[in-house]
């Protein structure tokens, strides 16, 4: 029985459009599935090698992953003052600090930081905007943010012909079909939708109306470029302070090129935070920089646990926080 007569007879008849939208959402469900899994099947036998030296976790420095939390901690600050200097109404450096707080519990709830995006878009309105103008900063933030990351990367030397060219010789087969499957499944859940397509059509043009305005206020389209490269350069930083706590030390370009990889498999992912496309990209890329497979693992583990699983619990206290008080 197909899963539209099951539901049908389960429940009672449906419109063309309910069964359509309940086909989306089997559909991205496997998605994630997908994406999941392929992580799992390069994570596991690393996780397996990582267990069997348990000497590698244990000699993680503490003082680099405390201070690697502190610079991530700081990338809160630098958002909230990419929309103090984009936003032509004035807000509360205050409320914003904590609306950004509360995005490391929102952003794990949707993917390519959708969650971010509203929450945003909540504090924006609360503040004296417009629904489509609220949106549309928002993604003007997100606009900057991708100037910003290329502007990091090209002054790292990260993207230098050399250092592209280093990252992606003798790539094995099974690191094409991976990446390959992460790509498709990406494709395929962002095509999923029409209403999510034009959506983002609309919001994009209307981004883009935004950051016209901006320039109109040079001074503050700088100053919002350099708050937004202070959010790259946190997680950098982060990342680096992880590594190095796990005995890694890279260069610059190869830092940057290590970031890289985890940012593009956090945009394209279908799950939450990049959850599992992430770690295997940032896995990879440091393979390619003959990077023993115990030390990348645990620094890896270490960045992801800072940057992503421990902000959920204090940003669904901020969450909760700036909801009661009306701030979103």
């Amino acid at each position: 029985m197909g899963i539209f007569k099951y539901i049908r007879n389960k429940h009672g008849p449906y419109t063309i459009s309910e069964m359509k939208s309940i086909n989306r959402r089997y559909l991205k469900l496997l998605a994630q599935v997908i994406v999941i899994g392929l992580a799992l099947w390069i994570l596991a036998p690393q996780v397996g090698q990582l267990s069997n030296n348990r000497q590698t976790i244990s000699s993680l420095s503490v003082g680099w992953l405390a201070l690697g939390f502190a610079i991530f901690l700081s990338s809160n600050v630098f958002a909230a003052y990419v929309y103090q200097y984009l936003s032509p109404k004035k807000l509360s450096v205050r409320k914003n600090i904590q609306v950004q707080l509360a995005t490391g519990f929102t952003n794990r709830l949707l993917p390519s930081g959708i969650g971010g995006i509203s929450t945003n878009s909540l504090f924006l309105i609360r503040s004296g905007y417009k629904r489509p103008a609220a949106v549309s900063l928002a993604l003007a933030n997100n606009l900057i943010g991708f100037i910003a990351f290329s502007l990091v990367l090209v002054l790292s030397g990260a993207l230098a012909p050399s250092s592209i060219s280093e990252m992606f010789s003798d790539i094995s087969a099974i690191y094409i079909w991976v990446a390959a499957g992460v790509v498709v499944v990406a494709i395929t859940a962002t095509a999923l939708s029409l209403r999510f397509r034009e959506l983002i059509q609309k919001n994009l043009r209307l981004g883009f109306s935004v950051l016209r305005n901006t320039l109109a206020r040079p001074l503050h389209l700088i100053l919002a470029l350099l708050a937004s490269s202070g959010i790259t350069l946190c997680f950098a930083g982060a990342l680096y302070c992880c590594l190095r706590g796990a005995g890694i030390v890279l260069e610059p370009s190869e830092l940057m090129l290590v970031f890289l990889a985890s940012a593009v498999a956090t945009s394209a992912s279908p799950t939450p935070g990049g959850l599992g496309a992430a770690e295997v990209s940032m896995l990879l890329a440091l393979d390619k920089l003959s990077i023993a497979s115990s030390p990348a693992l645990a620094g890896v583990i270490a960045f992801r646990l800072i940057t992503f699983w421990v902000p959920i619990l204090p940003g669904y206290i901020f969450f909760r926080l700036v909801g009661s008080r009306r701030i979103i």
